[in-house]
């Protein structure tokens, strides 16, 4: 890959557009895996530049997401795009202002506020995943979901072994390799336009608490139970889920899919060295799937 470097070119860039000269207003957040973001007064507006050369592609389809969203009005507030070129050289958007949700936040309100935010979110799905996907976007099969799972805790299992000993590395192993495509498979899919990423960090909670979605950069078509599998509040998930349109079937979807997440979301902070995180993730596992299980 070929590495764009920061250059006083994309302020520049940002300061025309926007008419903000004030480089005081203007946050540089380099840490994202794909794109350099210039973040202005907190959000309000967000321009995002490519990381390489081969990210661009990957900003064709964001920007073919934000255009269409743009079209809608949704139960949530949504990035609006503003700022984009044929080449794909940025996105400029009007954003969401707030603070993003996170468990700690969450264990602090009560289950009537749990319920709005889940009923919220799933109207918001209900009418993103029922929109026509743009023809350039990213699309995910049941089978290629499987693999992409499957090659993750493959990734994974450096980190595993050094907390796990071989009997619980099997019982994991299981999991990943028999159950879950056994179960993926016989639930059947339906891929709708879907968010891709909806996790905590991407729902943001205005100061009136209004809530947003953010960062629709792995928008796409999905199987539907995806953008659901971060709601593991019961009652977030219990909102959302009356709000949609509750099935048995995609229950079940859901349900196999968070079985997962523990073990997925350790490559997140092993590539952040994170160990605080990582260890929250092992014991998440020791508690989810290894003392579920009797060795």
């Amino acid at each position: 890959m070929s590495e764009i470097k920061f250059s006083q070119e994309e302020l520049n860039i940002v300061k025309q557009l926007t008419g903000i000269t004030d480089a005081r207003r203007i946050n540089v957040n380099n840490i994202g895996w794909t794109s350099r973001a210039y973040v202005i007064d907190e959000g309000k507006i967000v321009f995002k530049f490519p990381r390489t050369t081969e990210d661009k592609q990957g900003f064709l389809y964001e920007i073919n997401a934000l255009e269409l969203i743009k079209q809608h009005e949704f139960a949530v507030k949504t990035p609006i795009i503003n700022w984009s070129t044929v080449n794909n050289e940025y996105i400029g958007f009007f954003g969401v202002d707030g603070h993003s949700l996170n468990q700690e936040r969450i264990s602090e309100f009560t289950v009537e506020t749990k319920k709005k935010i889940g009923t919220e979110i799933g109207l918001f799905l209900k009418q993103l995943h029922a929109l026509d996907a743009p023809t350039c976007v990213y699309v995910m099969s049941v089978e290629d979901e499987i693999a992409e799972y499957q090659a993750k805790y493959q990734m994974a299992l450096p980190t595993l072994a050094s907390y796990f000993d071989s009997k619980e590395i099997q019982v994991i192993d299981e999991l990943f390799m028999k159950i879950m495509p056994t179960e993926m498979l016989k639930h059947g899919e339906e891929l709708v336009f879907s968010h891709g990423d909806l996790t905590f960090n991407n729902m943001m909670l205005t100061d009136k608490n209004e809530l947003g979605i953010i960062d629709f950069g792995d928008a796409g078509l999905y199987e539907q139970s995806k953008d659901f599998i971060a709601l593991k509040d019961e009652a977030m998930l219990n909102g959302a889920l009356s709000a949609y349109g509750d099935t048995p079937i995609l229950r079940l979807k859901i349900e196999i899919r968070q079985k997962l997440l523990p073990v997925l979301d350790i490559l997140y902070y092993v590539g952040k060295n994170d160990l605080t995180g990582v260890m929250k993730c092992i014991n998440l596992i020791k508690d989810e799937l290894i003392e579920s299980i009797h060795i």
